[in-house]
């Protein structure tokens, strides 16, 4: 924008340019034949006089110039007032009378005139001859021979010196005007401020009040006190929109009102409008066509600030229109814009009035009798908005008749790629070139030449010197908070202000060094190429660029730029590039984006049927699971209600179940059973970005879970019989020594009721059946997870009878908590006497074998019978003959023989076990089945002494067998599903034997590792992930080395599948000892649990990068529930100026400034009840040191710990404030001298007037 000083300068030379013109080119036109003295007619030397006369009287300097600059003819004017004589200054050089500033001037100025012939108002410096210098205005025309060539050229000065002074003192008038101008508007817009936002108080109270006292929560209220309320409640929505346009105009007027360009489709706008203001046209039984061109195109616009200009102009046009007429509401493209138009057929407006119609606060009908209401804003507020679009507004009226407001919104264009190298030197052809006035050596973009120079606040400066500019320039230049570059016309860095330098880590006198594309990978260089050719071409962006710059140190910072082109000397010499760090935001878009990846990828992977409905259940979006359920495509059923196609027996329930998990934002559940199947249905509601509610329906077949808890309940009353009908006493006490459970069993041996037992405490009960427990429950428990005892008692029951028992206990812990001790108590009285009766009579031994049905048998240490096996010959029928040796394998069955022999001969190879199953022949000729077991008695060298073993008759128990063998098959299933592997180690001979379904977890089998044994060695280095060996071996020494018979382990650690991939099992294992003590066997189960490990870890990196996501975000966050404060991120403690301790636990209220407090509390409440609030509003919070603070503020209803709370974002906008208050004080200082031109302009022409009327008394006088 131009500063008064330039207007006027335009203003004057405008002026001076019509009058001389006319002179001068008249002048040209009696003299481009031939010169003056060649004509010899009368008439000739007529016209030669009357000029010759105008020259030497004319009151301008006229003078003749050769073309090489020597003066040849001078009029009386010039010589009178330059002081010389004529004769002093023909045959002399043009510098002789102009001052040396301007001879540099005038040699440029000769050369345009030969070039052109003509030479146009251009402003000199003339010295007299006593040294005064005088402001003139140059103005020649050539006169040129018959040949075309310049003879010489009729030179007009035009002293402008006095008018200059008189312009001069007019402008300091106007300026010290302007300045009390400002400040009365200055104070019209403090009041107008101060008024809204002291009225909005009040206001906000009346409504909260009426609305209060209508919804009866105050009392009850009639139908007429009813009615009256609606009256004032009207009444104030209207005072409070009246308010708000005031200060929607106050803030378009000083340029703060804030734009968020979105990409909006016009059919949509226009069709929410229509939506909108038709309850309102119904009230005046109006109708509102809509009449929209197909295949509108987008607008990139603020859609809330457009939709305020057509809800204005719909408003007035059923304000001004008559009851039961139309509107019409139009759309259509225009060329490079869309064309909007609202038609009324109303009064129309006054011919005399519609000059004023877009002002602020005037309306058609501003009398003293209005019938409507309003401040006169709206059109004036339309007009603004249009206008910063990049719009026009107009309108069309007759009176009588109606009106149609028209308005025009531009459509962005999409500019294509050129594949253009950004390290070629642009061509300076066809750029655009600046004046030689603006010929400064000196970096200032096209911008800050337009807009700042009007912001002087003192008429002195109001034409500030290269130095001041450059000065200021510095000053912006090193503060500025984004990055500002300047690079040449190849790239070539010149310069960096502070915040890009650190930015980019570079140092100052590293940039020489550094090209623009350096900084770019290979794929962003035809985006600057594109950007740099618009720059080319219209000299600056139109539109932001974004770009990923490599820094020093390798990593990459994302910036949004705008640059354009600088000049030097009137040429282009540099882009200059102003960039905002947008890094961050980019980063959290990527966030969301993976989020977003990640939750479709949940989605159409989920095994469950999920579908997605809006609000009435119509359908958005269906996984494939939900599509092949249905057996439809989706593409037919989207848009479709979803309660239409479940069953119906269902569907009415379902739908209920829906719009309650809606209304209470919570999730609901439900279940059916159809067919024998059962199915979980979840209902989880969802609130989108755009604040539209929609939800999910989420079915689960749970048949198979259903089937599993029937059968856990089923094991569970199993479980419960068994412990009631256990032959064992067992025993439940707790940690506190209250005796919780205790089966029959145990009931019946201490002869003793139920009743009389549970609850007792045990510590005081136990020595009357003779348990020493002498110390408290916890001490004994302690006690007894170090080592459990085993102990026999013997004592009196009740019944006076001798009573042996066997007491065994074990802790019952819960991670390194103790519940309490669970005591097996066995009545061993009957056994004691028999082991004593037994040992009385080892004699005994081998008849009591012979009468059983077991076949013992003995042999030497290589396998043969040497002694006598009375048993097996009983049974078999064999002499002692026919057995010795190997002789007894021939009563064994032929299909069974081969693997026998096999078996018995790796036995005694290895001096392993011996077990296998056989068909043997008996002496009747039939054959029965017997299992065969034997072990090897070593000698204390190591050798075999002897094998002893029996035969079991299995026949009765094959036939059992073969029932349960369905449920083995079963439990085989589960063991697989559960992916569990279970395995035994013999901790004597370091041999693992392992199952078909251990293997399986490996993803190998018994074939291709060579069978179901190998040792430990072999076992880690197979299977046990090297890293983790270390671990495993050590739990094992733990398990050998221990003194708890009772010891057990579980651990987690990472195996190398057969295929050589890692993964994870979890193993639970327990001991055997022998009669030593010693560990001889371990018993475990191995299952394969990664899947679960992948899926925690994913958990934790997620967790982990949300976290991070909240901790470091640039803006406070704060979570309050039942107004405390429940969580402070680290940036909320920054603003606040408080330690986290401080804030936790405390009233939100304590931190919110005084005069902000109903506001917060009241968008608090609304956001927590799911009621609209504002996305976004200004308010002011307390710093811990009292002072306040600029905040803006925004939140959002979420669950924290199962309740409601509020998660409230607060961004510092302090220095933004700043910001837009200086901002705003130099829009206004520009809007003061705007105002201004208008008066200006009207003095302006009245002196063109008094000139006009000067230059026709003088064509009077050359005529006569």
């Amino acid at each position: 924008m131009k500063n008064n000083y330039e207007i006027i300068q335009e203003l004057k030379e405008e002026e001076k340019q019509g009058r001389l013109f006319s002179t001068t080119k008249e002048s040209s036109k009696n003299s481009t034949s031939a010169h003056p003295a060649q004509n010899n007619t009368s008439n000739q030397n007529l016209d030669h006089k009357c000029f010759k006369n105008f020259f030497e009287n004319a009151p301008i300097y006229e003078y003749m110039v050769s073309p090489e600059g020597t003066i040849l003819e001078i009029n009386k004017t010039a010589l009178t007032n330059l002081g010389y004589k004529k004769e002093e200054l023909i045959g002399k050089h043009l510098t002789a009378i102009y001052a040396p500033e301007s001879h540099e001037k005038m040699k440029t100025t000769l050369s345009k005139w030969k070039e052109t012939g003509e030479i146009d108002n251009e402003e000199m410096v003339i010295v007299t001859k006593q040294g005064e210098k005088r402001i003139v205005l140059l103005s020649a025309s050539s006169v040129r021979g018959a040949d075309g060539a310049i003879l010489y050229s009729i030179s007009v000065l035009k002293d402008v010196t006095e008018i200059n002074k008189i312009f001069n003192e007019l402008n300091k008038n106007l300026w010290l005007q302007n300045v009390k101008l400002q400040k009365l508007n200055e104070t019209k817009k403090i009041f107008l401020k101060t008024t809204s936002h002291e009225l909005r108080t009040p206001i906000t109270s009346i409504k909260g009040y009426v609305q209060m006292l209508m919804k009866k929560t105050l009392g009850e209220i009639n139908e007429e006190q009813r009615k009256s309320l609606e009256v004032i409640l009207r009444n104030t929505n209207r005072l409070d929109q009246v308010i708000q346009n005031i200060l929607d105009a106050s803030s378009l007027e000083s340029g703060s009102m804030k734009f968020i360009p979105r990409k909006v489709n016009p059919r949509a706008l226009v069709e929410e409008i229509t939506k909108t203001m038709e309850p309102f046209a119904n009230k005046k039984e109006m109708t509102i066509k809509v009449n929209l061109e197909k295949d509108l195109p987008d607008l990139m616009i603020d859609g809330e600030r457009i939709k305020q200009v057509l809800m204005n102009l719909v408003d007035n046009a059923i304000k001004f229109s008559p009851d039961g007429s139309k509107i019409h509401i139009k759309a259509r493209k225009e060329k490079e814009d869309v064309l909007f138009e609202v038609q009324d057929f109303g009064q129309g407006i006054p011919k005399d009035k519609q000059g004023m119609i877009f002002e602020s606060f005037y309306q058609a009908d501003s009398g003293d009798d209005r019938k409507f209401g309003g401040a006169g804003l709206s059109l004036a507020l339309s007009k603004g908005i249009v206008g910063l679009h990049g719009g026009n507004i107009w309108f069309e009226s007759t009176e009588g008749t109606g009106s149609t407001f028209l308005f025009t919104l531009p459509i962005q264009p999409i500019c294509g790629r050129e594949n253009t190298d950004l390290n070629d030197e642009m061509s300076l052809e066809n750029m655009p070139e600046k004046s030689a006035g603006l010929a400064e050596d000196s970096v200032t973009m096209n911008t800050m030449d337009e807009e700042v120079s009007g912001s002087i606040t003192e008429y002195e400066k109001s034409t500030t010197t290269p130095k001041e500019n450059e000065e200021r320039y510095e000053a912006l230049f090193n503060s500025s908070f984004e990055l500002i570059y300047l690079h040449d016309l190849k790239g070539n860095f010149i310069d960096a202000n502070p915040t890009a330098l650190k930015l980019l880590g570079y140092k100052k006198e590293e940039l020489a060094s550094l090209n623009f594309s350096s900084l770019l990978d290979s794929g962003q260089r035809w985006k600057a190429m594109k950007a740099l050719n618009e720059i080319k071409k219209n000299g600056r962006q139109k539109e932001p660029t974004e770009y990923r710059l490599k820094t020093k140190n390798g990593t990459f910072i994302d910036v949004e730029t705008t640059a354009e082109l600088v000049y030097r000397d009137g040429k282009p010499y540099a882009f200059q590039g102003i960039a905002r760090n947008i890094t961050q935001q980019k980063q959290t878009k990527q966030i969301l984006k993976e989020s977003e990846e990640k939750y479709r990828s949940l989605f159409d992977s989920s095994p469950d049927l999920i579908v997605e409905t809006d609000e009435k259940g119509n359908i958005l979006a269906m996984n494939p699971m939900m599509v092949k359920s249905i057996g439809v495509p989706s593409d037919k059923l989207i848009g479709k209600n979803v309660f239409d196609i479940l069953p119906r027996e269902t569907a009415e329930e379902r739908a209920k179940i829906a719009r309650k998990a809606l209304e209470e934002m919570k999730n609901q559940e439900s279940e059916d059973e159809r067919a024998g199947q059962y199915f979980q249905n979840i209902y989880v509601p969802i609130i989108n970005p755009d604040g539209k509610r929609t939800i999910q329906l989420i079915t689960r077949d749970v048949t198979a879970q259903k089937k599993a808890e029937a059968t856990l309940k089923e094991s569970e009353e199993r479980f419960r019989k068994l412990f009631d009908d256990a032959p064992a006493g067992i025993a439940l006490v707790d940690k506190n020594g209250i005796i919780q459970e205790a089966n029959n069993s145990l009931l019946r041996l201490l002869s003793i009721r139920k009743e009389e037992f549970i609850g007792r405490n045990f510590v005081q009960l136990a020595p009357a059946f003779g348990l020493d427990v002498t110390e408290n429950i916890t001490d004994f428990s302690n006690r007894l997870v170090e080592k459990p005892p085993k102990r026999e008692i013997t004592f009196l029951n009740r019944n006076n009878s001798k009573t042996t028992i066997n007491v065994q206990s074990s802790v019952i812990k819960s991670g390194d908590e103790i519940l309490g001790v669970l005591y097996y108590i066995e009545d061993i009285t009957e056994r004691k006497q028999a082991e004593e009766a037994l040992q009385k009579s080892e004699n005994r031994y081998r008849a009591s074998i012979e009468l059983t049905q077991l076949l013992a048998w003995t042999t030497s240490g290589n396998g043969e019978v040497v002694e006598d096996i009375l048993t097996w010959r009983k049974f078999t029928g064999q002499s002692y003959e026919e057995v010795k040796g190997v002789g007894w394998a021939k009563a064994i069955h032929p299909d069974d023989l081969e693997r026998t022999i096999q078996l018995w001969t790796k036995a005694v190879e290895t001096k392993s076990t011996y077990e296998t199953e056989y068909r043997l022949r008996g002496s009747d000729g039939v054959y029965r089945n017997f299992l065969t077991c034997g072990r090897p008695i070593l000698k204390e060298d190591g050798g075999i002494k002897e094998w002893v073993g029996i035969c079991i008759d299995l026949t009765d128990r094959k036939r059992v067998e073969e029932k349960i063998k369905e449920s083995e098959a079963q439990l085989s299933n589960a063991v697989k599903i559960a992916h569990l592997g279970p395995w035994e180690y013999d901790a004597v001979n370091d041999i693992f034997t392992f199952t078909d379904s251990f293997y399986a977890i490996f993803r190998t089998t018994a074939e291709q590792v060579g069978g179901y044994t190998m040792s430990s060695a072999d076992y880690a280095k197979r299977f046990v992930h090297p890293e983790d060996v270390s671990v495993v071996v050590l739990e094992v020494r733990k398990a050998i080395e221990t003194d708890d018979p009772n010891f057990n382990r579980q651990l987690e650690h990472r195996i190398i599948y057969s295929n050589g991939e890692v993964g994870y099992i979890s193993v639970r294992f327990f001991i055997v000892k022998d009669e030593k003590g010693r560990t001889v066997r371990t018993y475990g189960v191995n299952q394969d649990i990664t899947k679960r490990k992948k899926a925690e870890e994913a958990l934790k990196d997620s967790e982990e990068k949300y976290r991070n996501v909240v901790e470091r975000a640039s803006d406070g966050i704060i979570i309050v529930q039942d107004m405390i404060i429940k969580y402070v991120n680290p940036r909320a403690f920054n603003i606040l100026g408080y330690d986290p301790t401080e804030l936790i636990d405390t009233l939100m209220t304590n931190y919110v400034h005084p005069d902000e407090l109903p506001k917060v509390v009241e968008d608090y409440k609304r956001r927590i009840a799911d009621e609209d609030t504002p996305r976004a509003y200004e308010s002011v919070l307390v710093h811990k040191d009292g002072r306040g603070i600029d905040v803006e503020i925004s939140g959002r209803a979420i669950t924290y710990q199962g309740k409601p709370a509020d998660m409230i974002m607060v961004h510092d906008i302090a220095e933004r404030k700043k910001a837009e208050k200086e901002l705003k004080e130099k829009i206004d200082e520009l809007e003061r001298f705007k105002k201004l031109t208008v008066d200006r302009e009207l003095k302006m022409i009245e002196l063109k007037k008094q000139i006009k009327e000067l230059e026709q008394k003088l064509d009077g006088g050359c005529m006569a």
